[in-house]
């Protein structure tokens, strides 16, 4: 029995090929000649294939079509988009193929999900739809009220147009069909043309200009096109001068404002209108001219008052304090002869003491040595040497020479440097009884009171001989170190009404106080004054004069601050007018009338005069000096200054406040600062009022330009 087992299996695994048997040797009913591997019974023909490096269903080929392999599909467009339908299982991506299955068109690589649509009649981004939103496509807006223009809030990007759209924007009101950017603008509160304002240069708008004046005329070359009319403008243009009111086309003239008012007007129309141009008046339309040596300071003194020839017509002083090899010279007008010119009219004086400076101050005064002449009052600067001052009593009808030939008086300043009669000189009239005139003189850096504090001496008209201030009928004390008080007096009249003249000084806690003539002995200042005036803003009073301008019967003071700081000007210079009678305390703030500067450093009211009357209105006109010019010790300075003096003509009632500008005469140098002449900047510098003197009814006015060393008298040919 052992013999036959092994011929029992051999039958049942091998097979008989007529030559012998083939075998199965993996029993996988597959013989070896078909068998790839007839070791491994999981591999034969039959065999399904798995992704596993073996070829299992003997193809000849390793993991083809494996059970277990994932399936990729075909990227025939290589555009990383494989077709849902053309597939293929591998082991791994196959050449050509993709894991992706959402390519909707394998031909064209440039359609697949996500890409840019296009118009072009074909569905590029594969979202079932051709041509929306295409990235080529054009901007379409709704035209909801057919205008012809599309709403910017309703658009659509279309490759061809929808209906009730357009390709224009722009319709900021779709629903309206009169609003759209071609439309008119017209006043309705909407915004027709679209262009984001509202009524603007609208068909219907007036035309408005500025009209800065507020006189009814507008200035500006082209108007506002506005539905409404805002504030300061005006539907009339043509106005010349858009900063003042009183001129317009049409204005009345307004005479000696220096403008044709009438914007359609000329000058000669105006003139004729008022009756002469008046307003700016040239040095060469003076009627007479002085001069002397520019460097001598010739003007930096005037005054009138006395008629020392008997004609009936007031003469006139002049100082020159560096003339004469600096003793000074003073120069007597007879303003009777003034016709014939200066230099015949002019008696001159000068002194024998060389530096003097004679001529610092001068005044007239009534008889004083009883020959029913006038006499002279002269100030000098240096008596002595040291700047202490002197003031010579001189007699009227005096001939040329030195005012120390033969002097009624001399009084002397005591004190180094306190420059006695400088700038601050007049007649008092006669206030000591014994009917003989007195007069005052300050000086302004007295040390009585205190260092440099300023004094003013009430001195004795009857006095002959030399006398020390010392020996002065009242010595007026301001107590105020450093104040330099009294460099200003004045002797205007009775201001209080008790029928005694008054003295105006300047002040230094105050602008100015006011002490009675008649005082005797030592005044202390602020506290024995009757009245002061003062200033809630720091100033210097600069000059003053007085006219009964309302006609009540009192005295109205006017008193000058050259160097105030105006609302227009820095150092415009301003002059307040102070209603009389004056008997207490008053503020300068409370003026009735008063005039301000306009210009920067012009220093209005460093010289001021009424006028009786220089236009022939009847009523009294106030002339005002620009800039200050100032006597010191060895020389004289200048301050300020336009080479300008103005003429305010006086009316009935006359109040309020006024400018530079409303002037109703300029006189004007012939040129100014920093040009050929700079000295004429000093014109008007001092000036004076000297009466009828062409007996013509008007005033005359005598100007001064003391740097340039000349005068100017105004008057017979000037057209007020």
């Amino acid at each position: 029995m052992t013999s036959l087992l092994p011929l029992l299996l051999l039958a049942c695994g091998d097979k008989d090929t007529g030559a012998g048997f083939e075998p199965d040797d993996d029993y996988d009913g597959y013989y070896a000649s078909e068998d790839c591997n007839d070791n491994d019974a999981s591999i034969h023909p039959d065999a399904t294939e798995y992704c596993n490096g073996v070829d299992d269903d003997c193809n000849g080929v390793i993991d083809d079509r494996p059970a277990d392999g994932d399936v990729f599909h075909a990227d025939a467009d290589g555009d990383g988009f494989g077709d849902p339908v053309e597939t293929k299982k591998a082991c791994e991506l196959p050449e050509g193929y993709t894991t992706d299955e959402t390519d909707c068109d394998d031909s064209k690589s440039g359609i697949y999900p996500g890409a840019d649509e296009l118009c072009n009649g074909r569905d590029d981004d594969c979202d079932g739809e051709e041509d929306e939103d295409a990235v080529d496509g054009r901007t379409f807006y709704a035209d909801v009220d057919e205008d012809g223009f599309g709403s910017d809030l309703d658009s659509v990007v279309e490759c061809t147009k929808p209906e009730g759209y357009l390709t224009s924007d722009g319709d900021c009101d779709d629903a309206d069909p009169a609003v759209n950017p071609d439309a008119t603008e017209i006043c309705n509160d909407v915004d027709d043309d679209c262009d984001d304002e509202v009524d603007e240069d609208a068909a219907d708008g007036v035309a408005y200009y500025t009209d800065a004046d507020r006189d009814g005329y507008g200035g500006s070359e082209s108007g506002l096109v506005l539905c409404e009319q805002p504030p300061d403008t005006t539907t009339v243009t043509g106005d010349c001068d858009d900063d003042d009111g009183t001129v317009y086309p049409g204005a009345e003239e307004v005479c000696g404002d220096l403008q044709v008012n009438d914007c359609d007007g000329t000058e000669d129309a105006a003139a004729d209108e008022c009756g002469g141009w008046g307003g700016e008046v040239p040095t060469d339309e003076a009627w007479v001219e002085g001069y002397s040596d520019s460097d001598g300071g010739f003007g930096a003194s005037l005054a009138r008052g006395g008629d020392v020839d008997g004609d009936g017509v007031s003469d006139v002083l002049i100082g020159a304090p560096l003339d004469g090899t600096d003793g000074g010279i003073v120069y007597l007008v007879k303003s009777g002869s003034l016709g014939a010119g200066v230099s015949a009219a002019t008696t001159p004086l000068g002194s024998s003491l060389a530096g003097e400076l004679i001529g610092a101050e001068v005044a007239f005064s009534a008889d004083l040595d009883g020959d029913d002449v006038p006499d002279l009052l002269i100030a000098g600067s240096d008596g002595g040497g040291t700047g202490d001052g002197v003031v010579y009593v001189v007699p009227g009808d005096t001939g040329t020479g030195f005012v120390d030939d033969a002097p009624i008086a001399v009084w002397q300043g005591v004190r180094p440097g306190e420059l006695l009669g400088v700038e601050a000189l007049t007649s008092l009239g006669d206030v000591s009884g014994d009917d003989v005139p007195d007069f005052i003189a300050g000086a302004p850096k007295n040390d009585l009171g205190g260092a440099v504090a300023g004094a003013a001496y009430i001195l004795d008209g009857s006095a002959t001989g030399t006398h020390s201030v010392d020996d002065a009928r009242a010595t007026i004390i301001s107590t105020t170190a450093y104040g330099t008080a009294c460099d200003r007096v004045s002797a205007p009249g009775d201001l209080d009404g008790d029928g005694v003249v008054d003295v105006v000084l300047t002040g230094t806690t105050d602008l100015a106080w006011i002490v009675s003539g008649d005082v005797t002995g030592d005044v202390s200042l602020p506290a024995d004054a009757d009245a002061a005036i003062t200033d809630s803003i720091s100033s210097d009073l600069s000059d003053s004069a007085a006219w009964d301008i309302d006609g009540d019967g009192h005295l109205d003071l006017a008193l000058a601050e050259a160097a105030y700081d105006t609302d227009d000007a820095d150092q415009g210079g301003r002059v307040s007018v102070l209603m009389g009678p004056i008997t207490e305390d008053a503020a300068i703030g409370s003026a009735a009338l008063t005039f301000s500067g306009q210009t920067v450093d012009g220093y209005m009211g460093g010289e001021l005069a009424f006028a009786p009357d220089v236009d022939g209105d009847g009523t009294v006109d106030l002339v005002v000096g620009h800039g200050r010019s100032s006597v010191q010790i060895d020389r004289i300075s200048y301050v300020g200054g336009i080479g300008q003096a103005r003429v305010f003509f006086g009316e009935d009632g006359w109040s309020g406040g006024y400018v530079e500008a409303d002037a109703d005469v300029v006189f004007q140098a012939p040129v100014t600062v920093d040009e050929e002449s700079p000295g004429f900047d000093s014109f008007g510098m001092d000036l004076v009022v000297v009466g009828d003197l062409d007996d013509d009814g008007d005033s005359e006015i005598l100007i001064a330009a003391p740097q340039e060393g000349r005068v100017f008298l105004f008057g017979p040919a000037v057209d007020w």
